[in-house]
């Protein structure tokens, strides 16, 4: 296996192991996340059933860049997940490691959507 597949293998699995991680985390202990959500969206819809819902799309979005197929799409969902999320977090928070973490893993989605999906074409 040559390294530029060893790279995109590397590369995808780190992305979708963060979407995964903090996708079951939100399922499975929404409470520690409901300090995340924008005050006005916790006044239309349950704080809880809100962060269950972003779970279940980040987990979804995991598992799809694990599976590598139509990549450049999966792509384009993780990171507008992504930006919606640094764009939250920026005018709460300010600059912040929060923001920096979140903003060096859109980097990598995008990386994702630039590549040439090798590893998937075997």
């Amino acid at each position: 296996m040559d390294k530029s597949k060893i790279r995109d293998y590397l590369l995808r699995g780190g992305v979708a192991f963060v979407f995964l991680s903090f996708g079951l985390w939100e399922i499975i202990n929404p409470q520690y996340w409901i300090s995340f959500i924008p005050f006005f969206l916790t006044q239309i819809v349950d704080s809880s059933t809100l962060v269950i819902i972003h779970g279940g799309f980040l987990t979804a979005i995991g598992v799809w860049i694990a599976s590598g197929k139509q990549l450049k799409a999966a792509s384009i969902a993780a990171g507008a997940m992504l930006l919606g999320i640094i764009v939250e977090l920026f005018i709460t928070a300010g600059f912040s490691d929060i923001f920096v973490r979140d903003a060096a893993i859109l980097v990598m989605i995008i990386s994702l959507y630039f590549g040439d999906n090798s590893a998937k074409k075997r």
